[in-house]
């Protein structure tokens, strides 16, 4: 396990510098007033296929409220910011430094909600010395027009086929940008509006490809160009593609789990002659195919692990490992770090001493009317199972206070505590909403992520584990 890490980390080292002799230091510095003593987390996307986001960098806000990351980046890097729930986003480029200037923080301004990481609030900043030229401030404003195009025009981009309303927006948006020569924001608005004509149908599939793809550099470092990618490349093999056959797919998948078969039979479809563009369509068309019925999905890991190591390409091995990782963790393979919490009656928890046990986590907030209703059957569970299982209800309300009222006039059997403001915990195991369960083995390992639901087939569950042979 750690030479597989040490070699992912190095993957991941060379897609954001390509060589260390030419790369750059990039700073991403700033003051957040309120702040001081919290943790402020970096993280990236592996790459723009699998939007696989991974932590890029944490730094404890001094006492005087200021920050300092140093980054090694080649290429353009969309980087997002967590502060507790709250988060932004910024463009850092090589060897450049940013000096962000944040409104002043007040942790409890965010409003609870049942979703705290599908609703997260706005970091709002502004960067110190930023002009018209800079790459943050063309693609926001682009972004702001083309967010209000959609919205004014949503009708009739649906009914679609209204060229001249595209072509309009198309001839504003070069006039307005006509003295923007940044290269990265020329292709990610290109692309940006190829995603409205393709969507509104103005052009075929085949004209799309020959204007964006056919004999056009393939741009897998640019969000813009990837979003397009994924949208007109989505579920290829199974539903867009003429020539490729299911048998073919079937064959060379369930029966050989080859990646050169795979290869080879993805090239009889004309727009996939490209070798680059089919290899990165290859790593997206086995992520789609895993929730595919009839196909074995050790035979697609074992596929993306030959891409992984064999793709001539960089980045489309850092694409195949992404994915693949991905799809593990479907499955419940992935590490975690050990953690401590402190639960209610002032006990330390640590998941090191839970070892030999089923561990059944649960995370919860006093606004999530969907927490309460699974409660009361999280006791059943733990009158059942304490023996073999531990039960811990993690509460991630910002405010203590609002759980112990909760909790007051409660009689619940099972370990509860509250997440302690450990945002790293949270990113860790990868908690996507609420309630969110994960089930963890006896040896501290991901078993089910996400695990079921106490009124789903947890107790299924739990008497197969436990009972078997």
């Amino acid at each position: 396990m750690v030479k597989k890490e040490i070699r992912f980390f190095l993957i991941i080292v060379f897609f954001f510098s390509i060589s260390s002799a030419v790369s750059q230091k990039t700073v991403v510095k700033g003051y957040i007033k309120g702040a001081e003593g919290r943790f402020l987390r970096a993280y990236t996307y592996t790459d723009y296929l699998t939007y696989n986001l991974k932590k890029f960098g944490e730094q404890k806000i001094n006492n005087n409220a200021s920050f300092e990351f140093v980054f090694n980046v080649n290429a353009p890097r969309l980087i997002y910011l967590r502060l507790d729930f709250f988060e932004t986003t910024l463009y850092i480029e090589k060897g450049k430094t940013y000096e962000l200037i944040f409104e002043d923080y007040d942790v409890f301004s965010y409003r609870e909600t049942s979703n705290p990481f599908l609703e997260r609030p706005l970091l709002n900043y502004s960067i110190k010395g930023e002009d018209s030229t800079s790459l943050n401030y063309l693609i926001r404003t682009f972004d702001s027009r083309y967010n209000a195009f959609i919205a004014d025009n949503a009708v009739a981009l649906l009914r679609g086929r209204d060229r001249a309303l595209i072509e309009s927006f198309k001839e504003e948006t070069a006039h307005y940008f006509s003295t923007a020569t940044h290269p990265y924001f020329h292709i990610y608005k290109t692309y940006k509006i190829a995603i409205i004509e393709q969507s509104s149908r103005i052009l075929s599939r085949e004209n799309l490809f020959r204007a964006y793809f056919y004999n056009k550099p393939v741009h897998v470092d640019n969000m813009g160009y990837m979003v397009f990618f994924n949208q007109y490349f989505s579920k290829f093999f199974t539903d867009i593609s003429r020539r490729i056959r299911f048998s073919d797919l079937e064959y060379t998948i369930n029966d050989l789990a080859s990646y050169p078969a795979l290869l080879d039979s993805l090239g009889k479809d004309t727009l996939l002659r490209n070798e680059y563009i089919r290899k990165v369509v290859l790593v997206k068309g086995l992520g789609e195919l895993w929730e595919y019925p009839g196909f074995e999905r050790s035979n697609i890991i074992s596929i993306l692990d030959d891409v992984a190591h064999k793709a001539r390409f960089p980045e489309v091995r850092i694409m195949a490992t992404a994915q693949k990782e991905l799809l593990n963790s479907y499955k419940g393979h992935f590490p975690i770090e050990n953690f401590t919490l402190t639960d209610t009656r002032g006990a330390l928890l640590n998941l090191k001493d839970w070892k030999g046990k089923y561990v059944y986590l649960f995370f919860w907030n006093t606004s999530c009317v969907r927490c309460m209703a699974e409660m009361p059957l999280l006791n059943e569970i733990y009158e059942k199972f304490s023996n073999h299982v531990k039960i811990v209800g993690v509460n991630v309300d910002m405010e203590p206070l609002n759980m112990n009222y909760f909790l007051s006039d409660k009689d619940y059997n099972f370990t509860i505590a509250h997440f302690d403001y450990n945002y790293g915990l949270l990113d860790n195991l990868r908690v996507r909403h609420l309630p969110f369960f994960i089930l963890i083995d006896r040896d501290g390992q991901v078993l089910r992520y996400p695990a079921p639901q106490p009124s789903g087939a947890i107790t299924t569950t739990l008497n197969r584990l436990i009972n078997q042979p």
